[in-house]
């Protein structure tokens, strides 16, 4: 039951990110331009698939990086897993390097605000 809250959570995060991420001027979302639920489910188990396996592995490869940046290369590497994410399902578009970097800031951002609220 944990998995399907969490993916929950990821979906409305991704949601929330399509949304402001298109108020602000970024193409985030649906190839068609609309906000479509299926695609943003479906990025939501990839974003989520991509971030257990592949990001870890990037963050480990970076440490020493991360130590002179202060972790800042923490968000390359998520706008960088947002973005192979959104090339793994064609139906979703990122709107470029930095709708990946506001995407993955505003998906951070919601998923840890909603995952503090919501009972696992």
């Amino acid at each position: 039951m944990g998995l399907l809250i969490r993916w929950a959570v990821m979906i409305v995060a991704v949601f929330v990110a399509v949304y402001v991420g298109r108020a602000l001027g970024f193409d985030i979302g649906s190839v068609n331009g609309t906000m479509d639920f299926g695609s943003i489910a479906l990025f939501a188990a990839v974003l989520g698939i991509v971030n257990a396996f592949i990001g870890p592995v990037l963050k480990l490869l970076s440490f020493p990086l991360a130590l002179m940046t202060f972790g800042l290369i923490s968000l390359v590497i998520n706008a960088v897993l947002f973005l192979l994410a959104a090339w793994l399902v064609p139906s979703f578009q990122a709107g470029g390097f930095l709708g990946a970097l506001v995407g993955s800031i505003i998906v951070s951002i919601v998923s840890a605000v909603l995952s503090s609220v919501v009972p696992k």
